[in-house]
Parts: C-alpha cells; structure tokens; sequence
C-alpha cells in the first residue's frame, strides 16, 4: 500500500524552501538598495564639497561606501545593545551593593561599547594615528556612528504611528500607506537627522578611510604627462617638475573614464584653500601613487 503523504511532505518542504528564499532574496536585495542609496549621498556630499558631482549610476564604488557605512553602524548598534545590557546588570549589582564588581562590569561594558568600533574604524583607515581611542577624534567617530541607534528607535516608533490602514473607513492600498507613512516620517524629523548623519559622516570619516574597504582616501599621484598635459599643468598651477615630464605629487579625489578630478591645495594653516580640478586622462601616459600617511 502506498504512502500518498509523501508528495504532500514534498511540497510542504518545497514551499518552505521557497519562502525562505524568497526572504532571504528580498533582504540581500533591500541591503543592497540602500548600501547604493547611502554610497551614492556619501561619495557625492564629498565631491559636492569641491563643486564636482558624480552622476553616472552604475559604479560599485556607491555601494561599497554604503555597505561600509553600514557595516559600521550595523558594529557599533551590536556594541551598544551589549552595553545597555551590561548597564542593566550593573544596575542589579549595585542595588545589591556589590559596587566594585558593578563599577568593574561598567568599566568593562564601556570598553567594549567603545574599543570594538574603533578598532573597526582603526582598520579600514590603514591604522591612521588620529582614529586611536587616544586622540579626540576616534572617540568622537564611535559617539557619532551610535547615534543612528537612537534614531532607529525613533524611527521605528515613527514608522508604526504614521503607517496608516484606514482613511474615512476605507482600507488604503499599499501604496498609498507607504506614501503617508513616509511624509509623516519626514514631517517628525528621523529622515532629515539620518541624513545630517551620513553628510557628517561623509565629511569627516569617509575621506579617512581605504578604498579597498570603502572608502575615500586616495594616494597622492606622480602624473607622467605629455606635451600638451605639461602646458595644462603649468596653466593651473600644479606642481610640475623641472624637464616637464611629472606633475606632482598631485592629490586625485574622483576618477571616470575620461577624466582624472585632482585636489589642488594652495595656502598654509587656516588660510588653506582646496580647489577641484579636472585632468583628461589624454593628458598623461602613466600615474605613480606617492604612499602618505593617509591624510584626507
């Protein structure tokens, strides 16, 4: 006698498999939708800074700088959350009165929250001196990458108090509950702050950082040019050696098909200047990267 229970085990697995999968797809699709969205404000709010946009869409340098940016702020949430737990413990010991181990447990929990991000920063910036935990800025950038926690919080509760069901006891269409939800978002204020977050961020940390992880550190360069590059060089006012064979050392801030954006820096102290220039790639034959000490 035959077990007519397989075909229906077999299809109730097939769906479960197909379900997962198809979460599983939606989630890396939506990861990688907004890595591109948050790449694309992040590298373009630092190209903006010097009067050069870069409109072309298919680059994956957008969604390598969005996924780091995330990446970091995915790290430093998970050491939040384990801080805000070990503050919860702490609590408990020291209403115990048992306050040296709650004193230590805090110490402890502080060092994590704090040293785990920064090592993460530590290392997509090449170990850059200013990133240490020693040096103001390196706890100023973990202070800065937590605060998306709070406004992930709020968020959320924004979300759910403007994602409306109903108007005038008719049931809205998803798309018209998205289009509400979002205005009220932007009406409360999580949306603008996220994205005075990213433009710090783009500021600040992002110029810092390798390329190789995502960011937008970049090697000075030697240009080997031709005739005619060696005559635009003089025009602006690179540094060009003595024969008219290397323009440099020269600072490259963006790259396309066609063209070379260089950061020319003229003045010293506060009263520094740095202007955008645009090279043609037929300018020069050859680029020799000048290692620094990855200043931005």
């Amino acid at each position: 006698m035959t077990d007519r229970r397989q075909p229906l085990q077999h299809v109730e697995h097939l769906t479960g498999f197909q379900n997962w999968w198809q979460v599983l797809s939606t989630a890396v699709l939506t990861i990688a939708g907004l890595a591109f969205v948050c790449g694309f404000l992040i590298v373009n709010i630092r190209l903006a800074r010097f009067g050069v946009y870069s409109t072309g869409l298919a680059k994956a340098e957008y969604v390598l700088a969005g996924g780091l940016y995330l990446f970091l702020v995915a790290i430093t949430a998970a050491a939040f959350h384990y801080f805000r737990r070990g503050l919860e413990q702490a609590g408990t010991l020291w209403r115990e009165r048992r306050y040296l181990r709650a004193t230590w447990d805090w110490l402890f929990y502080a060092f994590v929250f704090v040293s785990v991000p920064n090592y993460v920063i530590l290392t997509a910036s090449g170990y850059d001196d200013k990133f240490f935990l020693w040096h103001w800025r390196g706890l100023a950038c973990v202070l800065l990458l937590a605060s998306p926690v709070a406004y992930g919080y709020e968020f959320r509760n924004a979300l759910f108090a403007e994602w409306p069901v109903t108007s005038g006891g008719d049931a809205l269409s998803s798309r018209q509950q998205v289009v509400r939800a979002v205005s009220g978002l932007i009406a409360k204020g999580p949306l603008v702050s996220i994205v005075i977050h990213v433009s710090v961020y783009a500021h600040f940390i992002y110029p810092s950082l390798l390329p190789a992880f995502g960011g937008g550190h970049r090697d000075p360069l030697l240009l080997v040019v031709t005739q005619e590059g060696a005559e635009a060089a003089q025009h602006l006012v690179l540094p060009i050696s003595k024969d008219n064979r290397l323009v440099g050392p020269v600072e490259p801030l963006w790259e396309s098909g066609d063209e070379l954006v260089l950061l020319v820096k003229t003045g010293q102290g506060r009263a520094a200047k740095a202007n955008a220039v645009r090279f043609r790639r037929s300018l020069y034959v050859a680029a020799v990267n000048v290692p620094d000490d990855h200043s931005p």
